[in-house]
């Protein structure tokens, strides 16, 4: 498996610490909007390459917000997560999975509470942050 053929790009974020960037299927893709030849289409709410009309300018990889559009290292063609799942398959020490818009949004929502939590701890016991 080569980590740069893949359409899930993985950042390191520490030592320890690595965090998976994939396609969010935004709902007005930049990257679309970006692309000369309307090679990137919206599939049932799902952000698509189309491989026979890229070109391989590389204008969506400038224009997603996300880093999550790349060019493929052999093709030169444009590839992003496409929600098919051999990645959740694949990944060796089963961290990853395919989540919902909706989960994304409680997971921030129960991690902004955690940080809150521990920042307020921390001001009543004395302690700056």
């Amino acid at each position: 498996m080569n980590p740069r053929k893949s359409r899930v790009r993985v950042v390191r974020k520490g030592r320890l610490v690595d965090e998976p960037i994939a396609c969010r299927n935004c709902a007005r893709p930049l990257c679309r909007d970006a692309c000369p030849k309307d090679a990137i289409l919206i599939n049932d709410g799902n952000v698509i390459v189309d491989q026979e009309l890229c070109i391989g300018c590389g204008a969506c990889v400038k224009a997603c917000p996300f880093g999550a559009m790349t060019l493929h290292p052999d093709t030169g063609l444009a590839i992003n997560c496409d929600l098919c799942g051999e990645c959740v398959e694949a990944c060796p020490v089963g961290e990853l999975r395919i989540v919902s818009p909706d989960e994304i949004a409680g997971d921030i929502r129960w991690h902004s509470l955690d940080r809150l939590a521990v920042n307020l701890e921390d001001r009543i016991m004395g302690k700056e942050f």
